[in-house]
Order: C-alpha cells, then structure tokens, then sequence
C-alpha cells in the first residue's frame, strides 16, 4: 500500500442559523443542512452505526505514482471540512488492495474502478454505492488500444500473436472491455504465451508502447491526457480501436459504516463539480473528471454482462 497523505481537519462543520422572525432577539437552534438519500445499500445489508474518529478514503495508482501526493487529496480535504471529521487519504498500490482493504473495513471510503466494483460487491455484499464518477460531462467514457504511430500495428487484425499491455485483471478499459473487443476481431492473446503483460497503471502500459515493448496497450482518454501532462509524447500514439461505453469508477462505502455520515459523504461529493470555483479546484488534478454523480447498480450491468459473456466462452476475465 502507498503512503498515508493525512489531511488536517480544515475547519468545523457550520450549522445553518436559522433568523427569528419579527423583532425577537433571540436565534433559532441551529440546524445541520438536510440532505437527499444517496447511498444505495443492497436490500439485505443491516444499517450501520460505525462513526470512525477519522474518516479513511482511498483510491488505487492506476493511472500512475502521481496520484499519491495528488489526485484525490483536495476532495478529501473539502470533504473534511464540510464533514468537520479529519480526513486521511490513501493510495493502495493495486486494484486488488483496494478491493481488500473497503470490504475488510481498513477504509472507509473507496474509488473502485468498475470491475473492482462488481467484483467487491460479489466477494463482500453489502457495500454502499454513494457515486458515479463524471468526466467531461459523462457517466460514461471509452477504452482506447493504442500503438505506435509509426509502426507496423494499424488494425487491431494487426495485433494476432503480438505482445499487448494490459493494466490490471480488474481494470475496465485496461483490461476487460479491451479484451472483449479482441475476442471479437478473433484474436485471443491469452493464446501465446508471454503476450499479455499487466503493467500496474495506464501510465506504465502508455510508456511500454510509446518505448515499443508493446505491440498495443490498453487505456482510455484520461489516462492519455494525464500522460500528456507528465511530458509523454502522446502524439506518437495511433488509436487502433475503440471498446465502447465504460460506466466511470464508483465511489463505494464499507460495511457498516454510519447510514448517516455515508449520506453526508455522498451529498459533499455531488456539491464538489465543474460548475463552481471550489469544485473546480477540488478536481483540477483528476484531469477530466469534472464531478460525481449519484448511482446505482444498474449503472454497472454492462460490466457484469461483459465478466458473464467472457466466463460462459471459457475465456478466464
């Protein structure tokens, strides 16, 4: 697991005074803002009544070490101070870490990329869905197979017996839906060995095509984006292949976590948007996302069709 980024308690939650009104003198109670349900727990699930002293919100390095002194600390800072509860931030090293560390309770927060989801939620159940990832305005992006622009690869027929660099077993457009694409043109790279290679972050999998130690690899327009921005020459890139819409990343909370405080995350998460100054900055490192959005399970049902159709042709995801 990466390091631990703790982040200070920014300042107490502020109550809503509500004025008397008329000529009195004296003030309303104060009262806490009321929020909408948000977090969709499954049917089965007991509420929670666990409250930590300080909330644990995690994320994977999936697009690269950048993330660990970047990415989500900012959110996790407003939702620190909007929550008045100390925030700490953490990057787990891996998909699978991630998936271990919210359905063991070690977190309580998590941005689970969309198989991690469908995977953690069949390994540990009652998780609760608080949001939707948005970028550039969207639910919804598309995984990408690139190549070198100038080499030999300029179909994805190209790539029969050749070397792809895939990201992670639990990665959707590292892996998943770029696979499922590749079954379809007919080409399985599982057949040769030594052909698939799991490189840990899309940064990683955009280097080894850029360098040539791939045939192809597996990523989305984000991740070519935030390459870009740590001085890759991403224009040598060709995009050979498209996968198809790709739900964004949810946000989960543990098992057994406060319904109360899980509710107040996610209201503080769908303020923190493109539209404003505050989100704005809150978001400035992730790139192209640009807020969150409630969610559901059914948002993942395409993921969870892509894992059955690939189990049922015997291909292991």
């Amino acid at each position: 697991m990466g390091p631990v980024v703790t982040i200070a308690r920014v300042r107490p939650w502020l109550a809503w005074l509500a004025l008397a009104v008329g000529c009195s003198e004296t003030a309303a109670p104060p009262q806490q803002p009321a929020v909408t349900a948000a977090v969709q727990w499954p049917e089965q699930c007991r509420p929670g009544t666990e409250r930590p002293a300080r909330l644990r919100f995690a994320h994977a390095l999936g697009h690269g070490p950048w993330r660990i002194s970047h990415g989500y600390d900012r959110v996790g800072a407003e939702l620190a101070a909007q929550l008045g509860l100390p925030v700490d931030v953490t990057a787990a090293a891996d998909y699978h870490t991630l998936v271990q560390m919210i359905g063991r309770g070690v977190i309580d927060v998590a941005v689970l990329p969309p198989v991690a989801y469908v995977r953690a939620r069949e390994q540990f159940g009652c998780l609760g869905l608080a949001a939707t990832l948005v970028g550039d305005g969207s639910a919804y992006y598309s995984g990408y197979l690139v190549a070198r622009r100038d080499g030999p690869v300029r179909t994805i027929r190209d790539l029969q017996g050749q070397r792809i660099g895939f990201v992670d077993d639990l990665s959707a457009s590292g892996w998943l839906f770029p696979l499922r694409r590749l079954l379809a043109e007919g080409i399985d790279p599982r057949q040769h060995s030594g052909r698939v290679l799991f490189l840990g972050d899309h940064q990683a999998v955009i280097k080894a095509t850029l360098a040539g130690e791939v045939a192809a690899g597996a990523s989305f327009p984000g991740a070519i984006q935030r390459a870009r921005a740590a001085g890759l020459d991403v224009s040598e890139l060709r995009v050979i292949g498209q996968t198809g819409r790709i739900p964004y990343d949810a946000v989960v909370v543990r098992p057994g976590l406060e319904v109360a405080l899980a509710e107040r995350v996610a209201n503080v998460l769908y303020g923190l948007n493109a539209s404003t100054p505050q989100g704005r900055a809150a978001l400035a490192p992730l790139a192209n996302i640009d807020g969150f959005a409630k969610s559901s399970s059914e948002h993942y049902s395409s993921v969870v069709e892509a894992l059955a159709r690939l189990s049922d042709s015997g291909v292991k995801p």
